[in-house]
């Protein structure tokens, strides 16, 4: 018979990303219990991963307390200055520091239970860390204190990316990698990026076996394919946080010199700077009356699926700043919808010129153009190759049932 496994997943965004509610729906399959740790998340989130056999366990008022306590006193400890010393020591490194400390005691306090239970009883046990941050150093952690358990980390961007991160040398990486079992980048690029960055530590020759590339990717719930073209406005769609690095305005700013057919760009999200955006978006309509454009706001993803099932686009807009690997586009692209996207992350590893359109980073509003003016007049025939590039880009590379069992099968052999 074979042992029993449980699951501990630490996840410490108050979200639960839609690749984690992708592999949750795998995972719970494979393991007899699993335990999302985090802080407390809003029910939207929470009601994403309701299994019979998975708990979502946040902290009481005692317990963050203790986290409180455990921040203030962390300065105490030598591996405090240790891994301050690794970069530029100014307050925000201190409080960057301290916060791993008080974030990721709480952590442990909330897990050692279930592990030392689980070792106790011959369960085996899992650890995940949803995250390269402090979700990461407390799956080392437990690892550290418990050699028999399996620890993996997901590292995506913003955590190992030296320009959105600037105290990667100051977040205990080396510690994470010395006893996690496996590190999974999401993007070839984005881990050669970090390797470049953290040449000092000499990260890749170190525990650089213990590194691998693993694409994560999306469902598709049907084999349904985006609908046809049934009215006269092209249709444009963006899915993103509506904040800085996602650049709406650029898409604004070009859309304001659009001279041909008819657009309707319709946006999902919301974000910090969303009141900011949608008075530039009336602006823009106001000056061009050849465009139109919808926000949604914030739908939930299985919706946003639904709309890529029920509602026709002709073409996908991502021009963020920086990226990982865009689960949005990995979406978009299941439904056979080509997409235009900045040359930026991982992205390029997706997006190539037979399933849409790779911009300069720094593009300008005649590139974009281009590209609209690009596809539109592409005849019918071409267009439709490019869907099914799309289609067959994210069937071959980003399928997350495909991607998940693998996963999973490299885990338990």
């Amino acid at each position: 018979m074979a042992n029993k496994r449980i699951l501990i997943i630490s996840d410490y965004e108050r979200i639960v990303p839609p690749f984690m509610q992708t592999l949750i729906r795998y995972a719970v399959d494979k393991f007899d219990h699993i335990y999302y740790v985090t802080p407390p998340i809003p029910e939207h989130y929470s009601k994403t991963i309701l299994y019979e056999n998975l708990t979502i366990r946040t902290w009481s008022n005692t317990e963050r307390l203790r986290q409180y306590i455990s921040g203030i006193l962390s300065p105490l400890r030598f591996s405090f200055w240790k891994e301050l010393a690794k970069g530029r020591i100014s307050f925000g490194a201190i409080k960057n520091i301290g916060k791993l400390y008080f974030c990721s005691d709480g952590f442990i306090n909330l897990t050692d239970k279930y592990v030392s239970y689980a070792l106790k009883n011959d369960i085996e046990v899992f650890v995940l860390a949803t995250w390269m941050n402090v979700d990461a150093l407390v799956a080392a952690r437990l690892k550290k204190k418990y050699p028999n358990i399996k620890s993996y980390a997901l590292a995506h961007s913003g955590e190992v990316m030296a320009e959105r991160n600037p105290y990667l040398h100051q977040c205990f990486h080396e510690f994470k990698h010395q006893y996690l079992d496996t590190t999974y980048f999401i993007s070839k690029k984005v881990l050669n990026g970090y390797y470049q960055a953290m040449a000092d530590s000499d990260i890749k020759n170190k525990y650089g076996n213990r590194i691998k590339v693993r694409y994560l990717g999306s469902i598709k719930n049907s084999n349904m394919l985006n609908p046809d073209k049934t009215g006269d406005y092209f249709e444009l769609l963006s899915c993103s946080r509506i904040d800085a690095n996602k650049r709406l305005d650029s898409i604004i700013s070009a859309l304001k010199k659009w001279d041909g057919v008819p657009i309707r760009w319709t946006h999902i999200g919301t974000g910090v700077m969303e009141n900011n955006v949608k008075a530039h978006a009336q602006e823009l309509m106001s000056i061009n009356p050849r465009v139109k454009v919808h926000f949604t706001g914030r739908i939930d993803n299985s919706d946003v699926i639904r709309y890529y099932a029920e509602k026709h686009v002709d073409l996908f807009l991502n021009v963020s700043k920086s990226e990982g690997l865009p689960i949005s586009i990995m979406e978009a692209m299941s439904y056979g919808i080509p997409c235009a996207a900045t040359d930026v992350g991982g992205t390029s590893e997706i997006v190539n010129q037979t399933n849409g359109y790779i911009l300069n980073s720094d593009f300008t509003d005649s590139d974009l153009i281009d590209v609209l003016n690009n596809y539109i007049s592409l005849p019918s025939r071409e267009k439709k190759e490019m869907r099914v590039a799309a289609m067959n880009t994210w069937y071959t590379k980003f399928n997350a049932e495909t991607n998940a069992k693998a996963l999973f099968n490299e885990w338990f052999n």
